[in-house]
């Protein structure tokens, strides 16, 4: 038997990376830490598995299941999933090199994966948070199960994971969740290998038809509704903190769970918790379906009846994957502030501190502290948003054109051009202007419009009015935080409120990553930030929005994107009006309507955005907090790093303030917006105003592009 490590693999370099320490240990193999071991200023960590069978049987069904995960999982790309770095065989072991997923610490214990969460913080989780972390799982799978991939030479659909449990959720952080463990998976097979013969699993989340064999329930093969029901156990756990099956004493555990997976049925989660709603009962109970046939066919449909509770039981769930949602919120469709929302406004104006404050200026070009990012998958998956914009003539707006639903009960697509017309005609003369507006003649035929397709990377803002800023007391003008030794006040640029019209435009759905600006650089033999120390970004770190790049940098990238792309749109920074009604929503501000302080409503919610309170010290991947997505679905406008606009800075009209100036400079200043990772989560609000020398670059300080339709 040659797999076993003949060697002590500590300090060893595999695949250029030096194995630290171990942390973790299970019974077929180890997982080391490791590190770059070539690499001085950027030191990448990754996580190394190996096998450690004991007998030869074994160690011909571990490769097999080794090799089996290395070809399948370095396919996923997915923000949920851990992602496949590298795979090899060296002194005759074999090494898997994965994303290290970091965790974090909770009362001196480091907590790694959800089912830590559950014994060590936790118990019965809070089923708010629950259902965030299990959405992500949802969104995981439904990728999975509909992924197309490459095996044994040929293009192959659907990948069943079989293994699904709270310990293989990993933990970015307290609210992000990675997906682990696809070793077992269950593929289309042409022939028959070790594992054909193998049952996987852990018991106590098994589906009966895992235990019995699909040909029991009349299938000829497992597929992904013995995830969902895996996930329905999950789910079950980390509502209640306690799985729904016990051994019986006396009886083997793994036998006796395994009968109760196929005879019996758990009791509803909310008569062992009562605080859980009962509406959720019902969710579970229909993923814990013995039948494969009566409980949700898809990842997607579970999913479904998840976000159908989100108003009614505030669960905070937004998706910016689904259209549906995406349609609804161009429609400045936004649930009124709550009453917690309204006793945290009042709590801001009872804050009382000292007075001094400060531009984002020379801070965003001094070095901030060294950060160890994370690996970041090899690439993000693209967020379909496939919509159509029809450009009418004498006109800059986008409006949605549908495409037809695969299944209506999906809910990821707009609506058909026939009902879109319908609608309009129901609303009448009162929104139709509104949504049309053309100073063409109304006997005139018009020409057919040229038709544009929502590119896959932004989202559409429809336009709108609201209040631009916010009304401050005396209080709120004074308000001051500490930074360092010395007091700040982050809103005394905010006020007056004013109204604003915005016309539509497209926005990029997340910061534009080190990926996207590497082309750009390759393209055009620009120098590359100064950061990457070469041309292209460092590895693994391609999906971190870039930084260190000037206003003229950025505005660059964006008239290079508007020549590559030919599509019929002008690229561009949005504007200070844009950016902000694009974070806010439409009518905010306005009597009556939240002000929506934060992308996701007035109220701070921990975990939602990167900002110094998150403790990161760097940015995040620019697709994280997706539970936090703007009224129109973009991502990060609060936090990770501030965004350049298009806007010099000047107060607003009634302000009473003086723009404090470097010594000697007399030039224009940028407004940047959206706070950073090392800020307060004052300046991540969406009405809090910075602004920066167009010349300023440093590890704050990235963008993200607005497009118009060419006139």
């Amino acid at each position: 038997m040659t797999e076993s490590p003949n060697f002590e693999l500590l300090d060893k370099i595999v695949c250029g990376y030096r194995i630290t320490q171990e942390i973790g240990e299970g019974g077929m193999g180890k997982v080391y830490l490791a590190e770059s071991a070539y690499l001085t200023e950027y030191k990448q960590q990754v996580a190394i598995k190996t096998l450690t069978p004991k007998n030869e049987r074994q160690a011909a069904l571990l490769q097999d299941l080794f090799v089996r995960e290395a070809n399948i999982q370095v396919q996923l790309k997915h923000p949920h999933i851990v992602s496949v770095i590298q795979f090899a065989i060296e002194h005759g072991a074999h090494f898997l090199l994965l994303e290290y997923i970091p965790g974090y610490e909770y009362r001196g214990r480091h907590l790694s994966n959800v089912a830590d969460v559950l014994r060590y913080e936790t118990g019965a989780m809070p089923y708010q948070r629950a259902m965030r972390l299990f959405a992500q799982a949802l969104d995981a799978m439904d990728y999975s199960h509909n992924f197309k991939y490459r095996w044994e030479g040929e293009e192959r659909t659907g990948i069943v994971h079989r293994d699904i449990k709270p310990a293989n959720m990993l933990l970015m952080n307290a609210d992000t969740i990675k997906l682990s463990d696809f070793g077992i998976v269950k593929v289309q097979q042409r022939r028959e290998s070790a594992t054909s013969r193998l049952t996987p699993g852990t018991s106590a989340y098994m589906a009966p038809e895992a235990i019995q064999g699909p040909h029991n329930y009349g299938l000829l093969e497992l597929d992904g509704r013995s995830d969902i029901y895996s996930l329905g156990i999950t789910l079950y756990e980390m509502l209640t903190g306690k799985l729904p099956f016990k051994p019986d004493p006396g009886e083997n555990p793994d036998v006796s769970m395994r009968r109760k997976q196929v005879d019996e049925m758990p009791p509803p989660p909310s008569t062992i918790y009562p605080q859980i709603p009962e509406a959720l009962d019902a969710v579970v109970m229909k993923a814990l379906q013995k039948n494969p046939d009566r409980r949700y066919q898809s990842a997607r449909d579970f999913k479904a009846a998840i976000f159908a509770l989100n108003e009614s039981l505030s669960l905070g769930l937004k998706d910016p994957y689904d259209t549906n949602d995406l349609a609804a919120k161009t429609q400045g469709q936004r649930s009124a502030p709550t009453a917690q929302q309204g006793t945290y406004a009042t709590q801001y104006v009872d804050m009382n501190a000292a007075a001094t404050t400060r531009g984002l200026g020379a801070a965003v070009e001094t070095n901030v502290r060294g950060w160890n990012p994370t690996p970041i998958p090899g690439s993000v998956t693209d967020v379909p948003f496939p919509s159509q914009i029809t450009a009418t003539p004498g006109t800059t707006f986008p409006s949605v054109v549908p495409e037809t639903p695969a299944t209506p009960s999906r809910g990821k697509l707009f609506a058909t051009v026939a009902v879109l017309a319908v609608a309009l005609a129901a609303v009448g003369a009162v929104l139709y202007p509104k949504l049309f507006p053309s100073n063409a003649a109304t006997t005139a035929t018009p020409s057919p419009a040229p038709t544009i397709k929502t590119p896959a990377d932004m989202v559409v803002i429809p336009g709108g009015t609201y209040r631009m800023g916010r009304d401050l007391d005396e209080a709120m003008k004074n308000y001051a935080i500490t930074s360092g030794s010395a007091q700040e006040k982050p809103f005394r640029f905010d006020y007056p409120a004013h109204a604003e019209t915005v016309k539509p435009f497209y926005l990029d759905l997340t910061e534009v990553s080190r990926r996207a600006y590497g082309e750009f650089v390759k393209a055009t033999q620009r120098n590359a930030p100064s950061d990457w120390g070469a041309s292209t970004p460092p590895l693994n770190t391609e999906d971190m929005p870039v930084t260190h790049v000037s206003f003229n940098d950025a505005s660059d990238y964006c008239a290079w994107r508007t020549a590559t792309r030919n599509d019929g749109l002008l690229y561009r920074l949005p504007t200070e009006p844009e950016w902000e009604f694009a974070a806010r929503g439409k009518n905010a501000g306005e009597p009556n309507q939240p002000l929506n302080l934060y992308p996701w409503g007035d109220e701070w919610t921990p975990g939602n955005a990167n900002t110094r309170e998150s403790r990161l010290a760097h940015p995040q991947i620019v697709t994280a907090n997706r539970q936090a997505a703007s009224p129109f679905g973009a991502l990060n406008l609060a936090g990770n790093v501030y965004e350049w606009t298009a806007t010099d800075f000047q107060h607003y009209p009634g302000s009473d303030q003086e723009t404090p100036r470097e010594a000697g400079y007399q030039g224009t200043y940028q407004v940047v917006r959206g706070g950073s990772f090392d800020f307060a989560k004052e300046y991540a609000m969406t009405t809090t105003r910075v602004w920066a020398k167009p010349t300023s670059q440093g590890p704050r300080l990235g963008f993200r592009c607005a497009a118009e339709v060419k006139r």
